[in-house]
């Protein structure tokens, strides 16, 4: 049995189904890791899904015929944006609010 899949290509159906069945079993570890009052359920969580995701999201960039480089490109323009919208560039820029 093959968990985690980088060839091939994915529809934007599984694409979609897959998301759903993530969501599903974040909001379940969340729950349980609440009652607990730990976050271990969570960390299994990302730990078992991680793989299978990004097998999935390779696949569907594969399939709209873009390469998997574009998830590197997406994630380095959304952590440069998380970072802006954060505030951690003010600390760059005198006079914006930041410390240099």
């Amino acid at each position: 049995m093959i968990i985690a899949a980088f060839t091939g290509r994915a529809r934007r159906s599984e694409c979609w189904w897959f998301a759903l069945f993530g969501g599903l079993v974040f909001v379940v570890a969340a729950i349980l890791s609440a009652a607990a009052n730990s976050s271990v359920f969570v960390v299994i969580a990302v730990l078992a899904l991680l793989l299978p995701y990004l097998a999935v999201l390779v696949r569907r960039l594969y399939d709209t015929s873009r390469w998997p480089t574009a998830l590197g490109q997406a994630h380095c323009l959304n952590n440069a944006g998380s970072a802006r919208v954060l505030g951690w560039g003010a600390a760059f820029h005198p006079g914006t609010g930041g410390s240099a």
